[in-house]
């Protein structure tokens, strides 16, 4: 793997210290990347989304169930996913960064810098920060969506 350096500072000491608009420019702009990064087609030689994913799924729930914690909305979350897991089929197979989060965004000067650790592609995991939006399309529709801390 080639990395290249990208310069700044992470996003998660970075934005507390931002205006919101400065953060929420910041969230345009990577919300921006990762459609960008979900547009490139994933090496054939991987497993379908859906197969990779439900994988993901049972291993992730394994780890949940045995991990000692229990979530008060756990019936709910997990009749959630296994409800809705089979509309993942036939959806195209595209790069995902599987980690996406302020810590794993690069701020300079600012201004949104980059992402980095990409160091696996399987899902996104967009961990919850204060006033940043993140931009989703979803059945064809672009929504800024908000996620509070």
């Amino acid at each position: 793997m080639v990395l290249g350096f990208v310069a700044g500072e992470d996003a998660s000491d970075v934005l507390p210290k931002l205006t919101t608009d400065e953060q929420y420019r910041i969230g345009l702009e990577a919300g921006r990347e990762l459609k960008l990064i979900h547009e490139i087609e994933a090496p054939p030689e991987l497993e379908d989304w859906y197969t990779r994913r439900s994988a993901k799924h049972l291993r992730q729930l394994t780890d949940y169930q045995t991990c000692g914690y229990r979530l008060p909305e756990e019936d709910l979350i997990v009749e959630f996913i296994n409800h809705h897991l089979e509309e993942m089929s036939g959806r195209p197979n595209r790069l995902q960064h599987d980690d996406f989060h302020p810590s794993n965004l690069i701020v300079h000067e600012r201004r949104y810098s980059g992402a980095i650790d990409f160091n696996r592609f399987d899902c996104t995991l967009i961990k919850k920060y204060r006033c940043l939006p993140f931009i989703s399309t979803f059945n064809g529709q672009e929504n800024c969506l908000y996620l509070l801390q």
